[in-house]
């Protein structure tokens, strides 16, 4: 499962006073993540997908046109693998 501080290292930060913000961030890709069928999922490519939202979110590099489309289509492809109300989630 992802941390602030897992993601705060990816988001290359090296001071803990973004750690809220980052939290929040992190909720947000979860109910987004879940709007698309993935509740409770917790695996890499969620986590990925945590990340990717993020460095849209912050703009990270300067690129947040390229994060976004990243964090779309791996959000789509896990609606696909995560169908909502499937029950079995083990993959």
């Amino acid at each position: 499962m992802l941390t602030v501080q897992d993601l705060r290292a990816y988001l290359r930060l090296t001071s803990d006073k973004l750690d809220q913000e980052i939290q929040d961030t992190m909720d947000a890709a979860k109910l987004d993540l879940a709007s698309a069928g993935m509740n409770d999922v917790d695996n890499a490519l969620v986590d990925m997908a945590i990340k990717l939202y993020a460095r849209w979110k912050f703009n990270y590099a300067d690129k947040a046109d390229q994060y976004r489309r990243d964090y779309q289509e791996l959000k789509a492809a896990l609606a696909l693998v995560y169908p909502q109300g499937e029950e079995d989630q083990n993959v």
